[in-house]
C-alpha cells in the first residue's frame, strides 16, 4: 500500500513538473536561455519535518453470542454499554468520537455471534494506556490496534517546516550551479506532502497498564523551482 501511495505521488508531481515546464514554454517563448541576457536553472529538492504524535485511535473489537440472533446482539448490545462507559471519561462524554467500523452476525454449529469492531480517536495521547487498562476489565472485548496521529496543527507546523527546508535545499543546489549570481525564483511547483505514519502499538487483547511508544512520524515535501540570473 505504501508502495503504491508513493508511486501515485511521484507521478502526480511529475505532471505539476511538466505543467509547470508548459507554462514557461508559453511565458518564455524563445526559450529558457535566451532573451534579455537571462540564463535558467531548474532544480528539484524534497524538504522533511518530525513530530511526536498527540494522537491516537484506537481500534476495539467487541462480541456477543447466543443460541439466537436475538441473544448474541443483546449480550454485544450488554458488552458495547460497558465499553461506552468505560471509553466516555476519555473523550470528555463525547460519544461521536467512537465509530463503528464493521458489524458481522454470524452462526458457528448451534450458536450465534454478534461482532463489532469500533475506532475511537483519543485527543490526548496519555490517555491511550489507561483507556486500555479500564478495558481490559471488560469481558469479550479486544484491542485490534492502536496508531498515532498528528493533530491538525501539529500537520500545518510541519508542512511549514518541510516546505522550508525543500527551499532551502533548492537554494542550495542553485547556487552551486550558478555560483557567484544573484538568483531570482520564477516558478515554484510543490507537490503534495506525503507523511510516513507511524504504528504505535498492536495487540491482540486488551491487558493492564500497556507500554505505549508513540515514535516519529515524517512529513516529507518535495519541490520544483526555476531560478533566472543574468
Amino acid at each position: 500500500m505504501r508502495n503504491e501511495t508513493l508511486s501515485f505521488l511521484i507521478a502526480a508531481f511529475a505532471i505539476l513538473v511538466i505543467a509547470s515546464v508548459l507554462a514557461l514554454g508559453v511565458l518564455y517563448p524563445n526559450g529558457l536561455g535566451g532573451g534579455r541576457g537571462k540564463s535558467y536553472i531548474s532544480v528539484s529538492a524534497t524538504g522533511s519535518a518530525y513530530g511526536t504524535p498527540q494522537m491516537a485511535t484506537l481500534y476495539v473489537i467487541m462480541n456477543g453470542s447466543g443460541a439466537t440472533t436475538a441473544i448474541a446482539s443483546s449480550n454485544l448490545s450488554l458488552t458495547l454499554s460497558e465499553f461506552n462507559n468505560s471509553i466516555s471519561k476519555y473523550v470528555s462524554g463525547n460519544l461521536s468520537k467512537v465509530t463503528t467500523q464493521s458489524y458481522t452476525l454470524l452462526r458457528y454449529n448451534q450458536t450465534y455471534v454478534a461482532t463489532e469492531m469500533v475506532s475511537v480517536a483519543l485527543p490526548d495521547m496519555s490517555n491511550v494506556s489507561p483507556a486500555i487498562g479500564d478495558l481490559s476489565q471488560i469481558k469479550n472485548v479486544y484491542i485490534s490496534r492502536v496508531s498515532s496521529r498528528l493533530t491538525g496543527q501539529q500537520e500545518a507546523t510541519l508542512r511549514k517546516q518541510a516546505l522550508q527546508s525543500a527551499m532551502l535545499n533548492a537554494s542550495e543546489q542553485a547556487a552551486a550551479l550558478a555560483p557567484n549570481k544573484t538568483l531570482t525564483i520564477l516558478n515554484i511547483t510543490a507537490a503534495q506532502p506525503y507523511i510516513y505514519p507511524n504504528v504505535a502499538f498492536t495487540s491482540g487483547a486488551a491487558y493492564q497498564n500497556p507500554l505505549f511508544y508513540t515514535g516519529t512520524e515524517t512529513l516529507t515535501q518535495s519541490v520544483y523551482v526555476i531560478y533566472s540570473y543574468g
